[in-house]
Order: C-alpha cells, then sequence, then structure tokens
C-alpha cells in the first residue's frame, strides 16, 4: 500500500487544515469512495483491476490512536477517491511554487483527438504520450543546436471521459506550458500528428488566478455533470441512467501504470515518503481515547473496537452526498459479491 505523512496540521489543496477538518473530509469521501469501489468489483467481475478494487476497500478503515497520535493508511490506487483527494492537495503542494514562479507567461493548452471505442483507448492514450514527449524533445534539441538558453517548461495532465450516447471515448491533455509561443508551436506540432483532430477543440488560453489548480483535477469525471438551469431532482433521476460505471473500469484499466501527470523543465518538491497518516490526537477540545478505529459505512464514522465510542463527535452527509451515494449501491446492494 501507499501511504501518507502529516503533521498536526495537514496541507490540503494549498492551505493548511486542522486535524478534526481533515478527518471529517475523509470521512465523508471514504463514505462516496467505499460505494464506488463495491460498485466496480459489482459490475466489472472481469476487470484486470478488480484485486485493486477489493483491496482497496481497506484504505483508511482502521485508524490507531497511540501516544497522542493518530495514524491510518490508505491504498494509493487512481480509482480511490479518497486517495485522488490526497494526491490532488500533494500535487498542488509540489508544483505550486514552480508554475506561479519559474513560468514567465503561462497557458493553459487543451489538445484533443477524435473519440475513440474501449479496444483502441490505451494504444491512443499512449500514442498520445510520445507524440507529446518528442514534441518536448525536438523543441529541446532545438534550443540546444541554436545556443538558446532555454527549455520547454511547463505540466501535461491525462484525462479521459466516455460519451454514453455514442460508447466511445474522448482522451484528451490540458497542459500548462510556458509562453503562447511554445503554446501556438505545441497546437501546430499536435494538428500535424493527428490531422483528423479539429482545430477549434485545441484550445489555447492565458492563465488565470488558480490555474495551477485545475491541472490537477481527477482523471476522468466519476459522476455525470450537473446541468446548467437542471433541478436536483431532474439531476438525481438522471444519474441513475447516466452513471455507467463498466466505463470507469474501462478507463483505470487503460491508463494503468501510465503517468497521469508529467511536468517538464521546472522543479517539483515532490517526496515519495512512505509511513502513515498522522494526526494530534486532540481535535479541538475532543481527546480520543487510545485503541483501534474501524469504520462503519453505516456511522459513516470510526468506532473504537473495544469501547464502542465514535472518533469524532459528529458527521454530516450533505444531501447531495447521500443522494449519489445511495445510487451507487444499487449496483450492488444485495448482490453475492464477485469471487
Amino acid at each position: 500500500m501507499n501511504f501518507e505523512s502529516y503533521s498536526n496540521t495537514v496541507s490540503c489543496g494549498g492551505k493548511k487544515s486542522p486535524p478534526k477538518e481533515v478527518l471529517t473530509k475523509r470521512a465523508r469521501s471514504i463514505y462516496f469512495s467505499d460505494a464506488l469501489k463495491r460498485a466496480l468489483i459489482q459490475s466489472c467481475p472481469e476487470s484486470k483491476l478488480l484485486k485493486q478494487y477489493k483491496s482497496s476497500l481497506s484504505c483508511g478503515k482502521i485508524i490507531k490512536v497511540s501516544e497522542g497520535k493518530i495514524t491510518s493508511r490508505y491504498c494509493g490506487f487512481r480509482h480511490c477517491i479518497t486517495c485522488n483527494r490526497i494526491k490532488t492537495g500533494q500535487n498542488i503542494n509540489n508544483y505550486e511554487y514552480s508554475l506561479k514562479n519559474e513560468l514567465k507567461q503561462p497557458f493553459f493548452v487543451t489538445l484533443t483527438i477524435p473519440n475513440c471505442l474501449e479496444v483502441d483507448l490505451r494504444r491512443e492514450i499512449i500514442k498520445m504520450h510520445q507524440v507529446f514527449s518528442t514534441f518536448v524533445k525536438n523543441r529541446n534539441q532545438y534550443f540546444e543546436r541554436n545556443s538558446i538558453n532555454k527549455s520547454i517548461q511547463g505540466i501535461r495532465k491525462t484525462e479521459v471521459t466516455y460519451n454514453k450516447t455514442r460508447k466511445d471515448y474522448h482522451p484528451h491533455f490540458h497542459i500548462i506550458i510556458d509562453t503562447r509561443e511554445e503554446a501556438e508551436n505545441l497546437k501546430k506540432y499536435w494538428l500535424k500528428r493527428y490531422p483528423r483532430a479539429l482545430d477549434y477543440l485545441q484550445d489555447i488560453q492565458e492563465c488565470k488566478t488558480g490555474f495551477e489548480k485545475e491541472i490537477f483535477k481527477y482523471v476522468t469525471k466519476v459522476l455525470p455533470s450537473k446541468k446548467r438551469h437542471e433541478s436536483s431532482e431532474t439531476y438525481y433521476k438522471r444519474l441513475e441512467i447516466d452513471i455507467d460505471i463498466c466505463s470507469i473500469d474501462v478507463i483505470m484499466v487503460s491508463l494503468s501504470k501510465l503517468r497521469s501527470i508529467q511536468s517538464f523543465g521546472i522543479s517539483s518538491a515532490d517526496k515519495e515518503e512512505e509511513g502513515e497518516m498522522e494526526l494530534s490526537a486532540k481535535i479541538y477540545d475532543q481527546e480520543i481515547e487510545a485503541g483501534n478505529y474501524i469504520y462503519s459505512h453505516s456511522e459513516k464514522n470510526w468506532i473504537n473496537q473495544d469501547t464502542g465510542e465514535l472518533l469524532l463527535k459528529e458527521i454530516v452527509i450533505n444531501n447531495k452526498l447521500e443522494r449519489i451515494t445511495k445510487i451507487l449501491t444499487k449496483f450492488y446492494e444485495g448482490k453475492d459479491p464477485p469471487t
């Protein structure tokens, strides 16, 4: 398993969060993520990632309180919503300074290719990575040959979405790259390598405030977005029809062992430290009793294995999260899990 390491406050998305807030958010995240994992296990019994899905069910479920500290372990898998949120915060912290200070004129670039079928998805993603890497290599070689003291700088993120109507997949890149000139060079090179890609879908925009956070979102949308002017009730009813669990599995399998985020020419504070999540066992006015706490899906909270006491005094699950999670439970509730 992959782990994370924290002190008395946890950095999430560029800001420090106190232990109680971290654990409360983590409890909500596990509540939703657990339902998604069970839906993947039930809906995709032949998946190449089935063992990962099953293994990740234990992610964050056990919390140990000892000697004034709280520790827990996390799976680190890409399909895990809890670990994705942790990694998003880590990536922002690791790259935020470089993106803000090492890039002189950052531009946000979106590169697309024509949608493809499931059978072609992984091959197309690999090709996209190769095409992009070749562009960076060629530009750097050009600078070197011409004694130009510069290099291509930025960061690239791979994302994939699913079109349920057409039953095909849309792999694309979101890229932050330094200078408009290089953004335009990249777009020109991309269209040359992908002549069937539509010019107007290859987007270039000057980065605005908060741009550095946009690049680190999830590799796919787990849930369809709420449409403009759509009522909440209509949205929830549409979700019951539009959620396609198997398409999520296809995307996860296609991205397996491939880097979704790749920086180029910039420094990073990234440290692959191993360890356990560590927080202070005193959360505001609440002193946590020592022992092992097991997460309960029904309580949305961790329960002391010996005393039955809750780890947190109160966990509030908002109506939206509750409704969405209940929709996911329909994929596995009352069904025997695959062996």
